[in-house]
């Protein structure tokens, strides 16, 4: 059994991660600190399965081209698609944007968040690998704009 978990250096996709480990699924994660996931594989590693590295940040395309293209076997049963670019320049003019409304956020935030969110998904379907049954997981980060 093999899982990818994106956005898993911290937060839910790192529980994610050690959670589906502790089931016996190797794991690839990715994130874009590296100590961070050396943290989280030590972890992983620590349940007797196997777990691949892969630090890009999701909101460059060429970065995360390359590095899904890295990966020797695509052949996943579980897809996480947990990495966010939403709070990035999270400061406008000297004023913190994340209390504001989510109508009244700036554009580039959604663009950010729909990229880094869209990426991953798009270089992890069934025709990369696999019999093509898998299961997708989305985390829920567009749940948490503010209305």
């Amino acid at each position: 059994m093999k899982a990818i978990i994106t956005g898993a250096s911290r937060g839910v996709g790192r529980g994610i991660a050690i959670s589906l480990a502790k089931v016996g699924y190797d794991v690839v994660i990715t994130g874009r600190t590296a100590s961070a996931l050396s943290n989280v594989r030590k972890e992983i590693e620590a349940n007797d399965v196997q777990c691949e590295i892969l630090v890009c940040d999701h909101s460059d395309l060429a970065a995360t081209v390359q590095a899904f293209e890295s990966i020797e076997d695509t052949s996943f049963d579980i897809v996480v698609n947990n990495a966010w670019g939403g709070y990035e320049r999270m400061v406008e003019d000297g004023t913190f944007t994340w209390e504001k409304k989510f109508w009244e956020q700036p554009d580039h935030r959604w663009t950010s968040m729909m990229d880094v969110g869209g990426f991953p998904l798009s270089w992890t379907g069934p025709h990369r690998g696999g019999n093509g049954e898998r299961r997708v997981l989305q985390s829920g980060k567009l749940g948490v704009a503010r209305v």
